[in-house]
């Protein structure tokens, strides 16, 4: 009896130390799950970064050229009109298809008279082709039209107009059967009420 008694305050203090190593363990699992979180942030921040670098590794399908090397894609090429300013040209090589005889997509910007420009070309194009790439309700057009003694040719064309509440786009499309070549200009502004945009065209002829 004498020995069981001194047994029992043993014994209690070892059922007390595993209680609080199992309050220990418990406060451990709350620490693994937080790791766990944080991994989990982590892997997002890491799909994060890729995602940004495949964005911005996307490349730009314009190129700037010069004139002489939008001459050698573009036999017949307008030019930029007299008194023009801020002159660029690009090409855009993706809209090309050597198999169907298609060049590059070759494009002029330019001002003139405060109004911003943007001329293309692109040989191998079909005649309704749509390389302006401008996307509109036209609220006038197509109405046909003829450049004539364009590069010393007489061109159909046609011209189209699209108006908003704040802005008046013009586009002109014409067509040399010669040489199979699709041209179109455009421009937009705040208000083109008697704007010839075939002027500005015919002013381009090569």
């Amino acid at each position: 009896m004498y020995i069981m008694k001194r047994m029992i305050p043993i014994v209690l203090s070892v059922i007390i130390a595993g209680a609080a190593a199992g309050c220990g363990n418990s406060g451990s699992g709350k620490g693994d799950e937080s790791a766990a979180k944080a991994d989990s942030a982590e892997t997002k921040d890491t799909a994060g970064e890729s995602n940004e670098e495949q964005n911005t590794g996307i490349a730009n399908p314009w190129v700037y050229i010069t004139q002489e090397e939008a001459g050698e894609i573009i036999p017949k090429l307008f030019v930029p009109p007299a008194g023009a300013e801020n002159i660029l040209w690009k090409k855009c090589e993706p809209l090309a298809d050597a198999d169907k005889g298609i060049s590059p997509l070759v494009e002029l910007d330019f001002t003139l008279d405060g109004l911003d420009y943007t001329a293309r070309a692109q040989t191998g194009a079909e005649n309704n082709a749509d390389i302006a790439g401008i996307y509109l309700e036209w609220t006038v057009g197509p109405e046909d039209t003829t450049l004539a003694g364009w590069g010393g040719s007489d061109l159909s064309g046609k011209t189209y107009r699209a108006i908003s509440d704040d802005e008046y786009t013009d586009l002109i499309t014409w067509y040399d059967d010669e040489n199979g070549i699709l041209y179109s200009l455009s421009t937009s502004s705040s208000d083109l009420d008697g704007f010839d945009i075939q002027a500005t065209a015919e002013a381009m002829a090569p």
